[in-house]
């Protein structure tokens, strides 16, 4: 099956066909225990033009090529958000120097090795300068798939972020320069100086200023609802525009990530805006890039696809093991990180398309796509396996958990409580989260009063062994919780006349009374599940209390 031509329909068609490959393949691959992003670029290698031919080449290259773009400033824009200006500062610049020297180290060792076999130092530069990009977004979402969190994931994303943003500054002055060499316009130096530096200017400029634009219209965008269109339409302007200068869509993006997340106050909000919408666009982007790996490709690159793989693996782990050891990294950092930075894919794929596009590189690019191509399909089958292997070595798998129904953490569990009755209870469980969520004395007197006298007007013991007391706080802010169990039970004069053994409190800013709706209507969903309620009394522990509620949530 084949697309003979494309008009509007079958675009249309081949975006839904491939969410649903990627979504099928990612879902096969969690129950094979391996990354959902493996699943999401073998689905891709098999409905692309060089598998099962569902998508043409035409389709791939020209149809979809939008969506390809705009995922890939989405990921630039996300990556670079991790790059807190405080956190580089508190580290001592650690995550930058280790990003910076992963690019230069891994370039400069398959720069060296292949023009030592080729003797070509234009391809070995290409290929060079290609090698030093880890995917940012394979990274980001192993890490969220995994819910990685500890020393190493703390420098492992914004190293990521100063390594793609590193690579592209010097793709960009090196590939000007080579430019400017090779159509005998310019030296490789005064193309390096003048051109590479426009170029990288321009494209930061244009970041720079959406963001300064954002900054000044937020205000009037105070609803969460017109944050999301309009970062959106921000992220398409700067890739559209960049695109349309011929200058970096990549840097524009991620000058932009980096500006709304330290200059901002509503970066807060641009990441619950964008939160529901990754898993589409990284679905989208990985299974994309899986239809233009053409796996017939790796026995014909022979030795030099060979020693690309090597050396830049070898670069990769030298780079940051040599850096993280010369400015005090944490051992699991400096010693396995490197593991975790072989994926390589959208970036990659982007900057041979900016070599493709130039006559004068025509008669490198055959060559340099054939390589870089093979590896990416080995870096991005191998890679992310290999990434969620080392973040389990490490002990960080699983331990970043988000709020069971959108307000209980781990530490929000209050295991084998006894009382006297639901006043005791009550008192309890506000003094555990006026502790957890450091509420002011008078912050935790406001809102007793406001459970009692809630609990006084009508009772909140549901019934079924459930009672749900909750009080209201002045001002703004999200929701907080805390969850008692008690095996004995307590009388909460609960509806059904039986004993409350699961107690769940919540304080709701008043802002929030309209979100609490829909809090309780998750609760209720969620304890009508048969069989939760003997678990949760059975559990030995809080942490397995809690993986019982995110695994039926």
């Amino acid at each position: 099956m084949s697309f003979p031509s494309l008009g509007p329909a079958n675009e249309i068609f081949s975006i839904s066909l491939l969410l649903i490959a990627g979504f099928a393949g990612g879902k096969l691959a969690n129950i094979l225990k391996l990354p959902a992003i493996t699943g999401n670029i073998v689905a891709g290698i098999l409905i692309g033009p060089f598998g099962f031919h569902l998508l043409s080449y035409q389709a791939v290259t020209v149809g979809l090529k939008p969506i390809m773009s705009f995922a890939l400033a989405f990921v630039a824009f996300s990556i670079a958000t991790h790059i807190d200006m405080k956190e580089v500062k508190e580290t001592n610049g650690r995550a930058f120097i280790t990003g910076v020297s992963d690019v230069l180290v891994s370039s400069a060792a398959v720069t060296f090795v292949l023009y030592f076999f080729t003797r070509s130092l234009i391809l070995s530069l290409l290929l060079g300068v290609i090698s030093g990009a880890t995917a940012p977004a394979t990274i980001l979402a192993v890490i969220r798939e995994t819910r990685s969190k500890g020393p190493m994931t703390d420098l492992l994303l914004p190293h990521v972020a100063i390594n793609n943003l590193a690579c592209v500054a010097l793709f960009g002055f090196v590939f000007a320069g080579l430019k400017g060499t090779m159509a005998g316009r310019a030296s490789l130096a005064s193309a390096l100086t003048h051109t590479a530096l426009l170029y990288s200017f321009i494209s930061i400029l244009i970041g720079l200023g959406t963001g300064i634009a954002l900054k000044v219209l937020f205000p009037r965008f105070e609803h969460e609802t017109s944050i999301l269109p309009l970062m959106l339409v921000s992220l398409l302007l700067v890739s559209g525009l960049s695109t349309f200068l011929h200058v970096s869509p990549l840097l524009s993006a991620m000058a932009l990530g980096f500006l709304i997340h330290n200059l901002i106050q509503q970066k807060e909000a641009v990441d619950k805006a964008f939160f529901s919408l990754e898993p589409v666009i990284y679905t989208a982007f990985f299974t994309l890039a899986g239809t233009h790996l053409q796996l017939s490709l790796l026995p014909a690159v022979g030795t030099v696809g060979v020693l690309y793989i090597l050396s830049r693996f070898a670069g990769k782990w030298l780079g940051t093991f040599l850096s993280g050891w010369a400015c005090g990294t944490p051992a699991i950092f400096r010693n396995i990180a490197g593991l975790t930075l072989l994926p390589q894919a959208g970036i990659a794929l982007g900057l041979i398309v900016l070599i493709q596009e130039e006559a004068c590189c025509a008669r490198f690019s055959p060559t340099v796509t054939a390589i870089v191509v093979a590896a990416v399909t080995v870096h991005e089958i191998i890679g992310p396996i290999l990434a969620k292997i080392t973040l389990k070595i490490a002990g960080e798998a699983g331990k970043d958990l988000r709020p069971v129904m959108g307000f209980l953490l781990p530490e929000g569990v209050f295991l084998n409580l006894e009382f006297n009755n639901k006043w005791e209870a009550i008192h309890q469980l506000v003094a555990h989260l006026s502790s957890i969520y450091h509420l002011s004395s008078d912050q935790k007197q406001e809102f007793l009063d406001s459970v009692i006298e809630r609990e006084n007007s009508l009772t909140t013991g549901i019934g079924h062994g459930l009672a749900i007391p909750h009080g209201v706080l002045e001002g703004s802010g999200p929701i907080m919780g805390v969850m008692g169990i008690s095996k004995s039970g307590v009388d909460f004069d609960s509806l059904d006349g039986g004993k409350a053994h699961i107690i769940l409190l919540t304080a709701v800013h008043r802002d929030q009374l309209a979100s609490h709706l829909e809090v309780l209507m998750k609760i209720s969903r969620m304890f009508s599940q048969e069989g939760l309620f003997q678990k949760l009394l059975s559990a030995p522990s809080k942490e397995k209390v809690y993986e019982i509620l995110y695994n039926e949530e």
